[in-house]
């Protein structure tokens, strides 16, 4: 997972390469965390002296979701990329929908959600394995439903609830199998006429094929995994060939658009429209 607001950089991946084929990245993890947490100190408490009424989440769960713990980068990045998905939504919609945020962590995209669609929204609801998090929204976040997950399906929504179902990337730190499971779950909670609005890892990502093997799987339009890693957290990475999103990840849907990285809204990842 990239930082939020800065490009991948193929060098660094290299080292998680390195280290998560010697088993020491979750120890080279913890030490980024300590690291990032004395750099940002000062710029931390200048924000929110200057933001009074801004709670952050804690540092531990900002870095387990993003990779980082900058206050700024949390808000500036989370209104940013929240608001080219409700661009999308307000071009495929001219009525009030209910949106789910699968993977919502802390809340860094889902909060911004009432303001950017105002009176078009009529439900909000966050999901998250991640039962810290989920706690967490639940005392600081209006406006919003939380409710916890688990890796694999379901969620415990009735058919057809949402109209639109977003996810930021989620799939691209799932297994295979994982992925097709809350595909299929996913769409059972979509209405009829809704859209699911995912992000992968693809053409922009290929720098983390670190092996001969990985690369021919790829070229091979086959979803290539790297764990040494805990599932559904930010070094398990999930890379997808773009045939793969279309003819096996996507592929019962009655549509699917592919709309690519969004640089200007600190999306470096492939965006799709599926539509039910």
């Amino acid at each position: 997972m990239s930082d939020a607001k800065t490009r991948p950089h193929p060098v660094k991946f290299r080292i998680v390469q390195l280290l998560r084929s010697t088993g020491l990245l979750k120890l080279a993890d913890q030490m980024l965390y300590l690291r990032r947490r004395m750099k940002y100190s000062g710029a931390n408490k200048e924000f929110l002296a200057a933001h009074p009424d801004f709670t952050p989440p804690p540092a531990h769960l900002a870095f387990d979701a993003y990779n980082h713990v900058s206050h700024e980068i949390y808000w500036e990045s989370g209104k940013n990329t929240s608001k080219a998905f409700c661009e999308v939504i307000d071009k495929e919609f001219d009525r009030p929908v209910s949106v789910l945020e699968f993977g919502c962590g802390p809340a860094r995209l889902i909060r911004h959600f009432p303001d950017h669609l105002g009176d078009k929204l009529e439900r909000l609801v966050g999901v998250d394995y991640n039962k810290e998090s989920i706690e967490w929204c639940r005392k600081h976040i209006d406006k919003t439903e939380f409710e916890v997950n688990q890796l694999d399906p379901p969620l415990p929504f009735p058919d057809e609830s949402f109209d639109v179902i977003y996810h930021f990337s989620v799939f691209t730190h799932l297994s295979r199998d994982v992925q097709i499971a809350w595909v299929n779950e996913l769409k059972r909670l979509l209405k009829p006429g809704g859209v699911m609005l995912p992000t992968t890892h693809g053409e922009g990502y290929t720098h983390l094929l670190s092996s001969q093997a990985d690369i021919e799987k790829y070229e091979a339009g086959e979803l290539v995994e790297q764990g040494g890693y805990k599932e559904g957290k930010k070094w398990f990475f999930a890379i997808h060939p773009p045939a793969f999103v279309r003819d096996t990840l996507l592929k019962d849907f009655s549509s699917v658009e592919f709309i690519g990285a969004k640089p200007e809204n600190d999306i470096h990842q492939d965006l799709w429209i599926a539509r039910k």
